[in-house]
């Protein structure tokens, strides 16, 4: 996107209104542990902006002069988190996902790690119709890099609610899963390919870790995995881990925690739900 010198900026720009349902992806790598200034995804902007903070609809920002990640609406910052640089040419993933409630979830994830998940709670109106990916440099340079570039559009959107899934598993299913030895349970779809879990404890205080095992026929480089977890508070599914650099038929492991309380994640009967979901592409 660019090279190591001062004043730039450029952008990978598209027109078009995006369907209600969409997700898009992509890399974002700094060359240096140091540098300047900044690379975003953004969209539904009338004009094509030129820096993080300009008018219009949303941008998610890497601002490497400061080292936090911002997710803007209107020039406003929603929601942001800040983040150490850790190695030159690192990866910072940004992912968007829009459900058929017209909800915007955002998914950061740095060096792997999932640093910040945010669901703007108002469905916005957006003021134009361009999208894409931005950088810039201003008085100190460096190399900014937009890699795996994904945006795929969907017609269905995975449950909003924690409600039991259309087909339970069976006794044979319990047995596929029940142990790591190479058995799997093997689900198929056409739109979404969901499975849920619910466990009950005895209180709700328990801290809570979520890990999932098993690999994918759709590579995950094409259409990332996604471990959710269910916050009983807001009544909304918040995405913990994501696997999105992996080729197909690859043995793999989501593992991850919600960033708030544990009590918000139990139900009344103390019962925890979570979800792994992967889009047919």
């Amino acid at each position: 996107m660019l090279n190591n010198n001062i004043n730039q900026y450029g952008d990978i720009e598209y027109f078009g209104i995006l369907p209600p349902i969409f997700t898009a992806s992509a890399d974002m790598q700094m060359g240096t542990t140091s540098g300047a200034d900044g690379s975003w995804f953004y969209y539904g902007f009338a004009n094509t902006p030129t820096t993080e903070g300009d008018a219009g609809g949303y941008l998610i920002n890497r601002n490497d002069f400061g080292n936090t990640i911002e997710i803007r609406f209107n020039g406003s910052v929603l929601n942001s988190v800040s983040y150490t640089k850790d190695t030159n040419f690192d990866t910072l993933q940004v992912s968007v996902v829009v459900n058929s409630a017209g909800l915007a979830t955002f998914t950061i994830t740095y060096l792997g790690i999932v640093v910040m998940t945010y669901t703007d709670p108002t469905p916005e109106v957006l003021p134009g119709t361009r999208y894409g990916w931005g950088a810039r440099s201003g008085g100190t340079a460096n190399i900014h890099n937009i890699r795996n570039l994904l945006l795929y559009v969907g017609n269905a959107t995975p449950p909003l609610t924690n409600n039991p899934l259309t087909t339970p598993f069976t006794v044979p299913n319990y047995s596929n899963v029940s142990a790591d030895d190479g058995d799997y349970f093997i689900q198929s779809g056409t739109q979404y390919v969901i499975t849920q879990f619910k466990n009950t404890h005895q209180n709700n205080t328990d801290s809570i870790t979520v890990t999932w095992k098993g690999r994918s026929t759709e590579a995950p480089f094409i259409s990332p995995l996604v471990l959710q977890i269910y916050n009983q508070t807001t009544n909304l599914w918040e995405t913990i881990a994501t696997q999105t650099i992996l080729s197909a038929d690859i043995d793999l492991i989501l593992q991850g925690s919600p960033s708030s309380g544990s009590a918000n994640y139990y139900d009344s009967t103390n019962t925890v739900t979570a979800r792994v979901y992967q889009q047919v592409v």
